[in-house]
C-alpha cells in the first residue's frame, strides 16, 4: 500500500458518493467536505465528520461506492474507498496511527466519522455509562 499524504486537519478532504459505470469510470453523484465536528454551541469535538442530520447522510439513489479523497490538485488523492455496504452494517477502516474511519450503514442513511477506533470509543462510552449509573444511584 502506498503512503498517502493526509492533511493534518483533513483540509480539502471530502466524502464522495459515486456510481461505478460499466466502463470503469466513476460518476460522482454527491460530495461534501469533512470538517471537525462541533457541538451546537460551537465547542470543537475530538473527531471529524461531514455535516448531516441526526439520522446521518442520505445515500444518493445511484451511488454504488464511496471514497474519502483530498481535492484541490490536478488529480484527487483517494485516501480510502469501498462499495456502499449492505443495510444495517458497521464498518471501520484504519486510516493511520490510531485514526479510524467509521462508515455505518443503516436503511437509507449512513453515519460517517473519522476519529478513534471502536474499542477506544467503547471505552469512552463505558465511562459515560458509568457516570449515568453513578447519577442513578444518587437519585435512588
Amino acid at each position: 500500500m502506498t503512503k498517502k499524504n493526509i492533511p493534518q486537519n483533513f483540509e480539502n478532504t471530502h466524502l464522495i458518493f459515486y456510481e461505478l459505470l460499466a466502463d470503469g469510470t466513476k460518476d460522482v453523484v454527491w460530495f461534501k467536505a469533512v470538517t471537525q465536528a462541533k457541538t451546537k454551541d460551537g465547542k470543537l469535538l475530538d473527531f471529524h465528520a461531514v455535516p448531516a442530520s441526526k439520522f446521518g447522510i442520505r445515500i444518493p439513489k445511484n451511488a454504488t461506492h464511496w471514497c474519502l479523497a483530498v481535492l484541490g490538485g490536478k488529480k484527487a488523492d483517494v485516501l480510502l474507498e469501498d462499495i456502499i455496504s449492505e443495510r444495517m452494517t458497521k464498518n471501520e477502516y484504519h486510516l493511520f496511527d490510531d485514526v479510524y474511519v467509521h462508515f455505518n450503514r443503516f436503511d437509507k442513511n449512513v453515519k460517517f466519522m473519522i476519529g478513534m477506533s471502536s474499542e477506544a470509543y467503547g471505552k469512552l462510552n463505558a465511562k459515560s455509562k458509568k457516570k449515568y449509573i453513578e447519577i442513578s444511584d444518587q437519585l435512588n
